[in-house]
């Protein structure tokens, strides 16, 4: 399964901008997960930052807004997340940082398919 993996990864071409925009469609929501874990780490418990995170979203979504704002105006996510976590939240580098570590370790013995990276089209 590796080897097939490898294989896959090694022949993709990857759009830096056009993840971007994809990622962008979400309004942020694509962060969600990100949001619900720290509020979950500062103490608030699963089901209560499930809560808060999907009223967010779905407001996100049905009135296509951007979810990050909505969680700088939400008392309940701010009384827990100060804005500064809230941004780190939906840093993308933040998010990648462990990127280029991770594919070394998964392809350390393919160098190259390690050296690809997510800033530039790679491959045919």
């Amino acid at each position: 399964m590796l080897r097939r993996f490898t294989r896959i990864v090694s022949g993709m071409v990857v759009y830096p901008e056009r993840m971007k925009e994809n990622l962008d469609r979400s309004r942020g929501v694509v962060f969600s997960g990100t949001v619900l874990l720290e509020l979950a780490r500062r103490g608030v418990s699963r089901e209560q930052a499930y809560d808060w995170v999907q009223r967010n979203a779905m407001r996100a979504f049905h009135e296509a807004r951007d979810f990050k704002a909505l969680l700088l105006v939400d008392t309940d996510v701010t009384r827990v997340l100060p804005p500064a976590e809230i941004e780190r939240a939906f840093d993308l580098d933040e998010q990648l940082k462990h990127v280029d570590e991770i594919f070394h370790r998964v392809f350390e013995d393919r160098p190259e398919v390690v050296g690809a990276g997510f800033n530039r089209p790679v491959g045919r």
